[in-house]
């Protein structure tokens, strides 16, 4: 049965998901392809049940929890990749991803 974590942040409640393996192959048929922004809803919703408007509303703080949470249901997900020496492409993706997040919600936000 594929695993899921439910964690509260403030009044939400989300549901993380283990990949399967239909979605392993998705991101990895993908590679870095597409790391902008309105690539975000595709990925987040392989992870969770939150709906990405929501991810852009998000402190730091509380997108690490839900990282934390992916992370401890996809354990051997994450195993896999270690022992395969690709957990570097995701870490590398997942940072860009993060990265390019928070420079359009930084500009966004000197722009108001």
């Amino acid at each position: 049965m594929r695993k899921t974590k439910r964690i509260k942040i403030d009044d939400r409640e989300i549901t993380v998901f283990e990949l399967r393996v239909k979605d392993i192959r998705r991101l990895l048929d993908r590679g870095d392809a597409d790391l902008s922004l309105s690539a975000l809803p595709e990925y987040l919703e392989l992870a969770c049940d939150m709906p990405a408007d929501q991810f852009n509303e998000m402190a730091p703080s509380e997108v690490a929890q839900i990282w934390e949470a992916f992370r401890e249901v996809n354990d051997v997900f994450f195993g896999w990749t270690a022992k395969a020496g690709i957990d570097r492409m995701f870490k590398n993706l997942i940072e860009q991803h993060l990265t390019a997040a928070s420079a359009v919600l930084s500009k966004k936000d000197m722009l108001e």
